[in-house]
């Protein structure tokens, strides 16, 4: 079984080495940095494309750095820089944890009309790790989709 690189307890710090990140940023030198934040011989890109969470905060830095190149380049007050630096910090870290709201708002509408459908059934045999519970299953069954027809 390969050991596993990215836990949840060091999720968050592999995020915030991401929400921190100026420059050019690569899958390549972003694994270089955990590697050496984690204190491993090294990581592949593919191990850290595995984890949802940091390739869409990934995508999201990437997609911000390209924006604000024109806008740093213009500004030379250092002051400036470093404040616009902790503004664009912090605004991934909100665009990271507004996706992650809306991610488990969508799971309890979903496990929440699911339910709805499954009079009696006991929560507490839900095993969050073991993802072949049938009751799980149940409650992660993606909704109907509406039907409308035009007047």
């Amino acid at each position: 079984m390969p050991k596993k690189v990215i836990t949840k307890e060091n999720l968050p710090y592999a995020l915030s080495i991401l929400d921190k990140w100026t420059g050019k940023l690569t899958w390549n030198k972003y694994a270089e940095k955990l590697a050496e934040e984690f204190g491993l011989s090294s990581i592949s890109r593919f191990t850290l494309i595995a984890y949802k969470e940091i390739e869409t905060a990934f995508a999201e830095k990437k997609k911000q750095l390209r924006d604000i190149a024109d806008v740093k380049s213009q500004n030379k007050n250092v002051t400036i820089e470093y404040l616009q630096n902790i503004i664009i910090e912090l605004e991934a870290k909100n665009k990271r944890y507004e996706d992650t709201i809306n991610r488990y708002k969508e799971q309890f509408v979903r496990w929440q009309y699911n339910l709805y459908f499954m009079p009696g059934a006991d929560l507490s045999k839900i095993d969050t790790e073991n993802h072949e519970n049938k009751l799980r299953e149940k409650l992660n069954t993606p909704l109907t989709a509406l039907k409308r027809s035009e007047w």
